[in-house]
Parts: C-alpha cells; structure tokens; sequence
C-alpha cells in the first residue's frame, strides 16, 4: 500500500484537482437527473414507439453535454492530464483494450451504420431484430434460423461491439428488405410431375405478394448496390433426389413473413395435391 501511494500521490491529485472532480461528479449527477425527469414527465404519456426514440436520442444528447462540459472544466489542468496519461496510458490500454475496442465499434456503428434498429440481423451465429444499440454493445431479441422459420425466441442476446471488427455481418433487412425463400416439395417417381410442378407454381403466383420491377424495395437495393434481377416471379425448378422427385419453389419474400407464407403455401399444397390421383407426396 505505501509502494502504491509513492507511486500514485491520491492526497497531492485530491489536493490539486478536488474541486474539479467534485464539479465533474455533480455534473454527470445533474446531467443524468434532467434526462430522467425529462423521459419520465415528458414523454411518458406518449406511444412506446415515441417514448422509446426520445429515450434514445436523451441518451446521446446528454452524453454529448456531459462530455462538453466535463472538457470545460478540465480545460485548464489538460496539460497535467496528457502528462500523466503518457504514464500509465500504455497500461490502462492494455487493461482496457476489450472497451476501447467497444467504444470504437460505437463510432462504427453510429457513422457507418450496417444496422439499424429494427433490422434483422446475424452475426456468429446469432440472429435475431436489432432492438437497442449502446456505447459497448447492442442487443437484439433472438430469432430461429430461416430453417425453422425465423420466428422470435422471446429471448434478447447482448453483442459486445467489438465483434463487428471480428466477424461477418449479415443483414437481411436494411439495403435489400426482400430474401429468397425456397419451399421443397418431394414427390414419388409415378407422381405427375409437371402437373404438379405448374399447379405449385400457379398456387404462388395466387396466393404471394406481387412484387414488380418498380417495386421501392427493389429500387431502392439497385441504387445503392446495383443489385437487380432478371425474374422476380414465383418459379418452380424440378430436381432429382434419392429416388424422389423434388419441386423447389423460389421466391421473394421479406424475412419476417417468410413463416406466415411457408404455412400457408403447405397448407394449399396438402389441400390441392390430396384431390389430384396422380400426385403422390413424399
């Protein structure tokens, strides 16, 4: 303890930079007291939708502020700061690499944006909608894969930011907010296939979203990532596999629906192959 206190003077700082430390800690006190009654007596009547932006936009506000005026008051004593910053700065990074690395995937996401909030996203092997972004991490409420139906887990995974810098990122809904969604239908080998084929074929062109050329979606990814598609209908595509013939259905769909339309395009297969004899399901 006293090789610590020869070491670190914590009577001579307290002596020197009392005043501007407790000046600072009332600061970031009565900074973080107006936000809270702001949000709380303010917008608390209004929609969640509502409260939850201002929520958002007080945070980044009054940190901004807090930053402002905590600079302000150290402005005098900044020389005496960078001198005892460029003596325990190489150690502090190294301690707290795992936060400066945070705070720098922060800044990643505030200027480059790759997601938003509301955006359904995977990273490692998460996925899940983007519903809350912070100074170290952001959150996301988790979702199945595309394989079980994309559907909500109910369960919220907190991603530290620093993994944005470490892995790939895959969002399915922010430039291009139309995926491909395929549907496989097995059939036997004395099935009619090609009666088959163009009844599932008609069974999507009638029951899915049509989706135009001048769609704004589509628009709107061409722009930006010169993505376009030739054939954007609903299309039927045979294939053969293990004793069985296959019809892949592909088409367009946003993410969030592609559940809803795997459910109900089965249900009209199972209802239309079962009044057809020579149409055999696998």
């Amino acid at each position: 303890m006293d090789v610590l206190r020869s070491l670190i003077p914590f009577e001579d700082i307290l002596k020197s930079y009392g005043k501007n430390i407790f000046l600072s800690v009332i600061t970031i006190s009565f900074v973080l007291l107006i936000r809270f009654l702001l949000v709380r007596t303010i917008f608390s009547k209004g929609s969640p939708g509502k409260e939850f932006s201002w929520t958002k936009k007080g945070y980044y506000i009054t940190s901004i502020i807090m930053v402002i005026m905590i600079f302000l008051i150290w402005l005098p004593h900044l020389t005496a700061f960078f001198t005892l910053f460029s003596i325990f700065g190489t150690g502090l990074v190294v301690v707290l690499k795992d936060v400066i690395l945070n705070i720098a995937g922060w800044f990643y996401l505030v200027f480059r944006r790759p997601f938003e909030i509301g955006n359904r996203i995977m990273i490692m092997d998460f996925s899940g909608d983007v519903i809350d972004i912070r100074l170290l991490e952001f959150s996301m409420i988790e979702v199945t894969p595309v394989s079980g139906g994309g559907q909500s887990t109910g369960r919220i995974i907190r991603v530290p930011n620093a993994l944005l810098f470490q892995n790939p990122l895959v969002n399915s809904s922010k430039d291009f907010a139309l995926s491909w969604n395929e549907i496989k239908v097995r059939l036997s080998l004395k099935s009619n296939w090609k009666k088959a084929a163009a009844l599932l074929e008609s069974l999507a062109k009638e029951n899915l979203e049509h989706i135009y050329n001048s769609d704004e979606r589509l628009l709107h990814a061409e722009k930006k990532h010169l993505i376009k598609y030739n054939k954007i209908d609903p299309k039927v595509y045979i294939d053969y596999e293990g004793e069985s013939i296959q019809l892949v259905l592909r088409h367009l769909s946003e993410p969030r629906k592609m559940r809803d339309i795997k459910d109900l395009l089965w249900r009209l297969i199972l209802e239309r192959f079962s009044k057809e004899k020579d149409i055999h399901l696998l």
